[in-house]
């Protein structure tokens, strides 16, 4: 998993923690802290599509979009479609 993720203008911290799946949540985006938290408790793949879910929150909130109007259904569908696509072309950015 990676340490750090830039969103827009920030740079957010990801960190893992073991107590967030007892709160509900696999993950979690702390805009004023500029933090990324997912559980611990969570498989790998989980953990991945459980980022770019969060990246997806971090990408709207950026945007203007308040987190209260996010669409939790479709913000799980862009991060697993996402996801997919990355994983099946590797090289679809090049450095």
């Amino acid at each position: 998993m990676i340490s750090k993720v830039k969103i827009g203008a920030i740079v957010y911290d990801v960190v893992l923690e073991e107590t967030l799946g007892d709160s509900g949540y696999a993950g979690q985006l702390r805009v004023h802290r500029s933090q990324i938290a997912i559980s611990a408790q969570l498989q790998s793949q989980f953990a991945q599509v459980t980022l770019w879910h969060e990246i997806v929150h971090g990408i709207l909130a950026n945007a203007g979009v308040a987190i209260a109007d996010h669409n939790e259904e479709l913000i799980e569908k862009i991060a697993y479609g996402v996801l997919q696509v990355l994983v099946d072309n590797p090289d679809i950015v090049e450095a």
